[in-house]
């Protein structure tokens, strides 16, 4: 098996240690309330922070390089904090603002059981506090969870599973990111490029928070082995550990597919007036790295919603913008070819795990293209005749075309950042590798899109 892993700095998670989560407390202090509910102590038993006392920016500052006797979440208290009619109500402001998932929830009657689930998730103690800051100081990310726990919990009961682990895939979904709360802000909001160590300190919130809620009392192990692993892929391209799907557990693939499905719509969509349908023809270019169940069912519940594809092109632009569409296509092709043959003339000997990954994604990438068929020259020619029924398959070919060239170059802007960190991190032993990298990337350069 080909394995992604984590340089040994990176691989633990350091309880006593103050790191980003006191600057989070602190700078919603004013807002929820947040004091000392005992002594804090430094390692040595120096009193840091007298009990009662409020958690403060001036405060923190004082003593956010040291470490703690006792984990810090484990002794300040928020005065207020979420409890299970906020959480509820805020699932229901999530479905109120999208009419598409409103009528799922309501012809699949989810509303009694949304509510005994959120009884259920909320009543951990340290991660409601958690929960309850990142829905102050992470407010994009607070959302995205409702999102993702409430279709984890959609695509558990379509696939009958037993009312548990119903119960732990929605837990796990809903806390799945609190890891990003021990993440520095600053890589968490930066626009630009991230360094491959960056890469990888984001990359270690499922470790994170794996390991915070394996920490917490009577929590089911299967919770926390769906944090680690909902950044896993079936195909063995995910992370940490590029497993592949004998090696992983349900609730972990169903939450995977639902993070994609959210990230999708909320980085490629959402902004763009784009409804969760369109996330479809994404999805199914990229099946292989999804258990193919939970594909299946989140897919035919989409379908079922019945929303029509958005239209890109209207009338008499239509030949204009299948013109456009075949220029992109050309220089997709290069792209991809210039990637491709990159990394197959490198062979599969060097031992190297880090370029095994990024052969991987390269083989991902090959294989959503051939089962697209994007680059069939059948598929943006006109129609034979003006009927109605020409008229929209043209349409939904186009749509179809238009998103599956937007997911190729993802896809291959990905690969292409990826591998400069790779170069860039040093770990490229080769220096006829090296060459061979640069070469590619040389030549990908003059397709970029």
């Amino acid at each position: 098996m080909l394995t992604q892993t984590f340089p040994h700095e990176f691989c633990t998670y350091h309880s006593l240690q103050l790191d980003a989560y006191l600057l989070h407390l602190a700078d919603c202090e004013s807002t929820l309330g947040v004091v000392a509910s005992e002594d804090i102590l430094s390692a040595e038993g120096k009193l840091l922070v007298a009990k009662d006392t409020a958690i403060t920016p001036s405060l923190a500052h004082t003593f956010s390089q040291l470490t703690l006797l006792k984990p810090l979440e484990l002794s300040v208290s928020l005065e207020r904090e979420l409890d299970v009619f906020l959480l509820e109500a805020d699932f229901m402001a999530v479905m109120q603002q999208d009419d598409f998932l409103l009528a799922i929830n309501d012809s699949h009657n989810l509303n009694l059981p949304l509510k005994t689930l959120c009884q259920y998730s909320i009543q951990y103690s340290i991660l409601r506090q958690k929960l309850t800051v990142m829905q102050k100081v992470l407010p994009e990310l607070y959302q995205r969870s409702l999102y993702c726990a409430w279709l984890s919990f959609l695509v558990a009961k379509e696939m009958r599973l037993t009312e548990q682990d119903i119960a732990l895939t929605f837990v796990a979904a809903l806390y799945r990111d609190i890891g990003m709360l021990h993440v520095d802000p600053d890589i968490i909001n930066r626009k630009a490029t991230l360094t491959f160590n960056e890469c990888l300190q984001l990359q270690m919130h499922v470790v994170v928070g794996s390991q915070i809620i394996s920490a917490v009392p009577s929590m089911p192990v299967a919770v926390s082995r769906a944090v680690y692993e909902h950044h896993e892929r079936c195909d063995g391209t995910g992370y940490p550990h590029g497993k592949v799907e004998s090696e992983l557990g349900i609730s972990g693939l169903i939450i995977g597919l639902a993070d994609s499905v959210v990230a999708i719509y909320y980085h490629r969509f959402k902004e763009l007036g784009g409804s969760w349908r369109d996330v479809v023809p994404i999805i199914q270019m990229n099946a292989q790295a999804y258990f193919y169940r939970n594909y299946e069912v989140l897919t035919t519940v989409f379908r079922r919603g019945d929303l029509p594809l958005r239209n890109v092109v209207q009338g008499d632009e239509t030949a204009q913008f299948i013109a456009g569409l075949a220029d992109n296509n050309k220089r997709l092709k290069n792209w991809f070819e210039a990637m491709r043959d990159c990394y197959l003339s490198i062979g599969y000997r060097h031992g190297d795990r880090r370029l095994y990954s990024l052969q991987n994604v390269m083989l991902h990438v090959s294989t959503s293209v051939e089962g697209s068929g994007i680059f069939n020259k059948q598929l943006l020619e006109l129609p034979d005749g003006g009927d109605k029924k020409a008229a929209e398959e043209m349409r939904q070919k186009i749509e179809s075309a238009h998103l599956m060239q937007q997911e190729i170059v993802f896809h291959l802007q990905r690969l292409s950042r990826m591998t400069h960190l790779y170069l860039e991190s040093g770990d490229c032993k080769k220096d006829d590798v090296k060459s061979i990298l640069l070469d590619g990337l040389t030549k990908a350069k003059k397709f970029l899109m």
